[in-house]
């Protein structure tokens, strides 16, 4: 059978409190002049209150937050020019050259890691009336930048129909006071649903207007794929039981 090496730490590494304590616990037979076996002593340590206190490892050190004084004076140290030029400094040498900074590679500026606080998102609940009157108005205000472009077709005005479309998400807000509340979410849908269809086809139009003769305004083709992808995510937005309304 081959015999298990077993690694011996320096004695010149171990704390003088804890020589103390494998002495004191009795549990020094490994200690010779120069190595010391800390496997049975860490055991016989761990499960010894006594002995952590003897060796003065029965408190661990508190966090100590530091006083708003404490870090506006931190703040006052160094300039943020100077700061960031340093942090430059030391990013550059990690990629140029990593081993004058002790790095057993170089810095992958290609990847970033952010250490982010998450925050309770400004956003509604996604019921579906909402959802067609959100596609609404962002359809209506594409149109109303492509108007403003001098390429149009013939509607009313795009402020129109958000303001019809916001006059029945109040109406379907209020059906729930009535007695017939099935009914009437079913009518007040129904008109909903009428309306974005022809807002559907509105917004169509005048995507493939602007996908065509993007070069008669005095956007880039860059800016107009800006306003074609908005109206394309805008077309995306679908709830359960419109699928096919918008």
């Amino acid at each position: 059978m081959e015999a298990h090496q077993v690694q011996f730490t320096p004695i010149q590494q171990i704390p003088l409190h804890l020589i103390a304590g494998i002495e004191a616990d009795g549990r020094g037979q490994g200690l010779g002049k120069t190595h010391v076996k800390p496997g049975p002593f860490a055991a016989r340590l761990a499960d010894s209150p006594l002995l952590q206190h003897f060796c003065s490892l029965d408190e661990l050190g508190c966090v100590k937050v530091p006083s708003k004084s404490t870090l506006q004076r931190y703040d006052l140290w160094w300039k943020e020019d100077d700061v960031r030029q340093v942090v430059h400094q030391l990013l550059n040498l990690g990629t140029t050259a990593p081993q004058k900074l002790d790095l057993p590679e170089a810095v992958d500026l290609e990847s970033a890691f952010l250490d982010t606080t998450c925050l309770e998102a400004n956003i509604h609940y996604p019921v579906d009336w909402v959802l067609l009157r959100d596609s609404t108005r962002t359809l209506m205000k594409e149109v109303s930048l492509i108007r403003d472009q001098g390429l149009k077709h013939r509607m009313d005005q795009p402020e129109s129909f958000i303001t019809r479309m916001n006059k029945l998400c109040i109406q379907m807000t209020h059906t729930s006071a009535k007695s017939d509340l099935r009914r009437q979410r079913k009518k007040t849908f129904r008109q909903i649903d009428s309306l974005v269809g022809l807002v559907r086809n509105h917004a169509r139009r005048y995507r493939a207007l602007l996908d065509e003769k993007w070069n008669q305004s005095d956007w880039t083709r860059p800016q107009a794929e800006v306003v074609l992808g908005r109206m394309d995510q805008a077309y995306r937005i679908r709830s359960p039981s419109a699928v096919n309304k918008i």
